[in-house]
């Protein structure tokens, strides 16, 4: 069944809030699904204390992270302290920390979001918005609605990230609709492989500045200048902070 749901966390298939929990233990879920992570495979609230030091391959699924596959946010809400160092393997939407956030279709209102003193070391491996902590931070297309207001602070990734479109070193893709909204004081110093929208910090960023970040010599690679699908053609957008970016 292409419909059917995965939820598989090391924890929590389908969470609330984490706090203090450590998964050391592999997870390997070949089927197809979505929300596969060290701790939970879905979450619908904050994160807090965590960390994964297992290998999470899921090569048939999307929504996969370190911590939490998907997060389905539909309140203001915190991630802190959180912190992956094992290997994260998917298709798309992928991230050490967290594969995607997501506005809650069930959501009346547009929610802040601040992911702060977080890392990863571990190696993220997946095709479209892959992240070394966050994979996607998405509208929710149906009623166009945008995370409000996104805050990344203090976050590091040291392990390699590699994917075909949508590719950073801290984030692959992420889209606010308050111009208020930054990363900063962060840092990647390892290597980022992709096709287009590629960067040590992010592949691609609305509406979201980036503040005194750090490419600490990271290596960001190019495998096509070009990419086309069916009759699009999609320009690189290459940077060593930013692929496509708003302000820095």
């Amino acid at each position: 069944d292409a419909n059917f749901y995965a939820y598989v966390g090391g924890y929590v298939g389908n969470g609330y809030f984490v706090k203090d929990c450590v998964n050391e233990v592999d997870i390997n879920y070949d089927q197809e699904g979505i929300g596969v992570g060290g701790i939970a495979g879905i979450l619908t609230n904050g994160a807090e204390g965590c960390k994964n030091t297992a290998n999470i391959i899921a090569p048939n699924s999307q929504y996969v992270g370190g911590i939490a596959g998907l997060i389905k946010i539909n309140s203001n809400i915190t991630y802190k302290a959180l912190e992956n160092t094992g290997k994260v393997t998917s298709t798309s939407y992928v991230g050490g920390l967290i594969g995607s956030l997501e506005h809650s279709v069930n959501a009346k209102a547009n929610y802040s979001v601040s992911i702060q003193q977080s890392s990863n070391s571990g190696i993220i491996t997946g095709t479209e918005y892959v992240g070394g902590l966050i994979g996607n931070v998405l509208v929710d297309n149906l009623n166009a609605t945008y995370v409000s207001k996104l805050e990344g602070i203090t976050l590091n990734n040291t392990g390699s990230v590699v994917g075909t479109n949508y590719v950073g070193g801290l984030i692959g893709c992420a889209h606010s609709d308050d111009i208020s909204s930054v990363i900063k004081n962060s840092t990647n110093n390892s290597s980022v492989i992709s096709n287009s929208y590629v960067g040590a910090i992010a592949g691609k960023l609305t509406n979201i500045t980036i503040d005194s970040c750090k490419n600490d010599g990271s290596t960001v690679t190019v495998k096509e200048y070009f990419i086309n699908s069916g009759d699009n053609v999609f320009e690189a957008c290459i940077g060593g902070y930013v692929g496509y970016g708003y302000s820095v």
